[in-house]
């Protein structure tokens, strides 16, 4: 004879189990379908993405992204050295932007960053720009992330 495990037996299972699976939704750190970040020579990184995946914003010396629950519109773009880019937070919940490597921009902290707010970047240097939500994505470009690319 089998025996099936009882009702509250499976409820205290499944009230273990659950929040683990919710959290493991947001994002994790396997590598998955997502862009690959690599070190260069130098302080520049490059992040190996489809060119038609990236969009030019190079003529415009202000750029806006939107913010939006768990994705960045556009993800992937190019901008000068000096460009301000502006993230205006569409969503319903509070976001950040944190770089992937310390020290490319100051964050736009969570705290400061509820939605309807905007807040902005400045960027220089060569090079990508890998960045992420850290509540809705990871620094494996997973979930909430994107780049920014540095025309030279």
């Amino acid at each position: 004879m089998t025996h099936l495990p009882s009702r509250r037996a499976a409820t205290a299972l499944l009230a273990v189990l659950l929040p683990g699976l919710v959290l493991a939704g947001c994002g994790d750190d396997s590598e998955g379908s997502s862009p690959t970040t690599t070190a260069s020579s130098g302080p520049a990184t490059t992040v190996d993405i489809p060119a038609d995946k990236v969009v030019d914003l190079t003529a415009q010396s202000t750029v806006e992204i939107t913010v939006r629950d768990n994705t960045f519109e556009p993800s992937y773009f190019e901008v000068k050295p000096g460009t301000k880019i502006l993230f205006r937070n569409d969503g319903r919940n509070q976001h950040n932007v944190t770089p992937v490597e310390d020290g490319r921009f100051d964050p736009i902290e969570t705290a400061e960053f509820a939605p309807g707010k905007v807040g902005a970047i400045t960027v220089d240097g060569s090079g990508d720009i890998p960045f992420y939500c850290t509540i809705h994505g990871t620094k494996k470009l997973n979930g909430q992330s994107g780049v920014i690319r540095i025309a030279t």
